[in-house]
């Protein structure tokens, strides 16, 4: 195997290096809390025998049927074996975001200001989208 000649900055080792370990604590809390909602630790909202008759319906009637909260409302029901498996797919949602922060840092304490911008821009637009604020693409 030819080595290559090409050589990563030091801000894509760090993202990378920071986003391979974050990933692999997502799988590992996403297999944690499946295993607390199968086994039953944590009662689900809806119990796993009626699943079925929700995977057909259209998610406005099952929202309504279920009364399933939507955005961030989740959150409220952590208690609970089913609502608490999103927090795997949450922070595996939001690792890009952390890592955007990391290399924020890195950027200005190495004094590159396009870098900063960039991150910054990158970051805003995360959070806008994370906030919902703009509701756009919903149904």
């Amino acid at each position: 195997m030819e080595d290559s000649r090409f050589e990563n900055l030091p801000a894509q080792k760090l993202y990378g290096e920071l986003l391979g370990k974050l990933v692999n604590v997502g799988i590992v809390l996403l297999f944690v809390t499946f295993v607390v909602y199968v086994s039953g630790l944590l009662p689900p909202v809806i119990p796993m025998e009626d699943l079925p008759k929700y995977w057909v319906m259209p998610l406005n009637e099952f929202l309504e049927a279920a009364g399933s909260p939507t955005g961030w409302g989740w959150t409220q029901r952590l208690g609970a074996g089913d609502y608490l498996t999103i927090t795997g797919i949450a922070f595996l949602a939001s690792v890009s975001m952390v890592c955007y922060f990391v290399l924020l840092f890195a950027a200005a304490k190495a004094g590159s200001k396009i870098m900063v911008a960039i991150v910054a821009a990158e970051l805003l637009l995360i959070l806008l989208a994370a906030s919902n604020i703009l509701q756009s693409g919903g149904h």
